[in-house]
């Protein structure tokens, strides 16, 4: 919470101490708001107007920042699905290369220049 929202009800506090008797602490009620003069309900309302616009803004800060984590994180998902979807289809052919009945039965999987993992027959250097 901000300061200066802190601040308004810390004040908004002391004015309704201030209306009430002996220092009871409970809430407006309708016989309270009804007893006010009209100065009194007049810095109450100005009062409550200031909070409602800190308030306001410090949600449109809140649900902004949000928004940005939000488009983030939507990014990250985004980059770390493709990586999968690419580790799986590169798990998936070299299974199918392990097993493909053209290639010799002393089959490895070796990895060339480029970092590309591959299947090659055991006697075979990868490129």
């Amino acid at each position: 919470m901000s300061k200066s929202v802190t601040a308004m009800q810390a004040a908004l506090s002391v004015w309704s101490n201030k209306l009430f008797s002996r220092g009871a602490r409970s809430p407006l009620n309708k016989r309270h708001i009804e007893t006010m003069d009209a100065k009194t309900k007049k810095t109450l309302k100005s009062l409550e107007r200031r909070l409602d616009k800190l308030a306001l803004a410090q949600l449109r800060e809140t649900a902004a920042a949000l928004q940005n984590q939000v488009e983030q994180l939507e990014s990250e998902l985004s980059s770390a699905q493709e990586s999968a979807d690419f580790w799986h289809e590169q798990a998936t052919e070299m299974q199918l290369a392990m097993y493909d009945e053209n290639y010799s039965t002393h089959r490895c999987i070796g990895i060339n220049k480029a970092g590309e993992m591959m299947v090659v027959t055991s006697n075979e250097q990868p490129n």
